[in-house]
């Protein structure tokens, strides 16, 4: 599977040719993206101003969204291993060599994981993520992030756009079984051989399979990038326009019609979703269609 086989490549140190990589992953990414959104007052924003939100880490609903594990009994001896070191001593008439094992004591071991806790405090508070999904009709999407059905649902083509930046930062989700940072952390910190902007998007994109259903892709955001905004202590990027806007089964009919007047003017297909009648899925119904020439 080609998301599997550029996660891989791509945040393998080994590996030098990162852009061939992106040129993949951007190759062979959707055509669109999706993006499950309550109708509160930035929807506007988002429809009107091409704007996108970026909520904190701490405001998502996985507690364990960027969270780094690791066994500190292997960094400890990685530390040693690689501090091991032959030292020659004159006895008597003879040059003999003596193998020095540096030691990491309780207070050692301490300030190990402080430094490590302070890492992840510094990822987590420098990163913000767009979460977006391969599809429009994931029923517990609508349900978790679209406010049982009374949002909307956006779609982006990311695929065909001409922002490079916003395609070059948007990353498919590896879903696994067990995570374990050591090896990456004894990269960084032991050896520093690891590029740390690597080892940042690797972690913000290192999921549970639990998630694995919502097929997620993220634009992993920096606030040290351009065009970050912020309004009334929120945080926005400038996106790309909508190519369509998907409404909820239950959405309100005032917040409806609004939403229809924005994509009337700015030329945005607008759909309802509407259930199956012989299965359990959602299904859009047009009500605005616009063409390209």
């Amino acid at each position: 599977m080609y998301k599997k086989k550029f996660i891989e490549k791509y945040f393998n140190k080994d590996v030098e040719d990162k852009t061939y990589w992106l040129k993949y992953k951007n190759k062979n990414m959707p055509n669109s993206f999706f993006k499950y959104t309550s109708a509160k007052y930035y929807i506007y924003d988002l429809i009107y101003d091409d704007l996108m939100f970026l909520p904190e880490i701490n405001e998502l609903n996985d507690p364990f969204e960027i969270q780094l594990f690791y066994d500190i009994e292997k960094i400890k001896n990685e530390f040693i291993s690689k501090n091991r070191k032959v030292i020659k001593k004159v006895v008597g008439n003879e040059t003999i060599e003596a193998e020095h094992v540096p030691d990491m004591n309780s207070e050692d071991m301490e300030e190990l994981n402080n430094i490590i806790y302070d890492m992840n405090k510094y990822i987590k508070s420098k990163t913000s993520v767009v979460c977006l999904s391969e599809r429009n009709d994931i029923n517990p999407m609508w349900a978790h992030y679209a406010d049982n059905h009374k949002g909307i649902c956006i779609e982006y083509d990311l695929k065909n756009c001409d922002n490079l930046f916003l395609k070059t930062l948007c990353f498919p989700i590896d879903y696994v079984e067990k995570n374990d940072n050591t090896h990456d952390l004894n990269s960084i910190i032991i050896h520093k051989d690891y590029d740390s902007s690597l080892f940042l998007f690797k972690t913000a994109i290192t999921k549970s399979k639990d998630w694995e259903y919502e097929q997620e892709w993220r634009i992993i955001y920096l606030d040290s990038f351009p065009n970050y905004t912020d309004f009334s202590g929120k945080h926005y990027i400038q996106f790309i326009k909508p190519k369509s806007i998907y409404l909820g089964l239950e959405i309100n009919t005032e917040i409806e019609d609004k939403i229809k007047d924005i994509c009337e003017f700015r030329e945005i297909n607008l759909y309802k979703m509407v259930k199956e009648e012989i299965d359990f899925y959602l299904k859009p119904i047009p009500i605005l269609e616009f063409y390209d020439d």
